[in-house]
């Protein structure tokens, strides 16, 4: 797994059992009544890709749900804060899985879920608009994967996506001086669980 820092605010990408409020706070109870807010990742898709067979509870095989990398596909979701306690946690419970870090330009909220889900002002949701557009500053395409690398058999997909509602289209130094001190002055991880064969 990969080395948790005291310094920064931790999220957690929610796919599959993760978007139950009930899983996530039978894993970590300090989470129970804690909401998550929903949000979309560019590049990636959601899989049933791992039969695991033998006994667990009373099940003799179950297949598990999982993501993978690929250009040009989304997955919507859950963020989930955690502290450094909690991603221990998560963790233990996702033997099988590796934690990886995601890519915060690809992160988008999804918008028009009503008052009560949409949340244009989530700390990540303004560091994933400004890593926007820094990349398309720096000209580059904002099409990695996870993990900053491109998934080689899906070169041939679109890597373009559309930008979230709320940025402005124009004068995009002016976003940046104005995102800045809202963005800047917190260090923003958003992790999600790979499985293996899927790193």
């Amino acid at each position: 797994m990969v080395p948790i820092s005291s310094a920064v605010r931790h999220f957690i990408f929610g796919y599959g059992s993760l978007i139950c409020p009930l899983s996530r706070s039978i894993t970590a109870p300090t989470l129970a009544g804690v909401p998550a807010t929903p949000a979309l990742i560019y590049h990636m898709e959601r899989t049933w890709s791992a039969r695991i067979d033998g006994p667990k509870h009373h099940l003799e095989g179950f297949t598990a749900m999982g993501v993978r990398l690929r250009r040009g596909k989304k997955c919507s979701g859950v963020l989930i804060e955690v502290d450094e306690e909690e991603l221990h946690q998560f963790d233990v419970r996702e033997t099988g899985y590796d934690r990886k870090l995601i890519d915060l330009e690809h992160i988008h909220r999804i918008p028009n879920l009503g008052d009560d889900l949409d949340d244009e002002d989530h700390i990540v949701f303004h560091r994933s608009e400004l890593a926007r557009r820094r990349s398309s500053i720096n000209g580059s395409s904002g099409a990695g994967s996870v993990d900053g690398e491109a998934e080689e058999d899906e070169k041939e997909e679109s890597n373009t996506y559309d930008v979230d509602e709320g940025i402005a289209e124009s004068e995009p130094e002016a976003f940046l001086d104005t995102t800045l001190d809202v963005a800047e002055n917190e260090d923003v991880r958003v992790w999600v669980y790979l499985q293996r064969e899927h790193r």
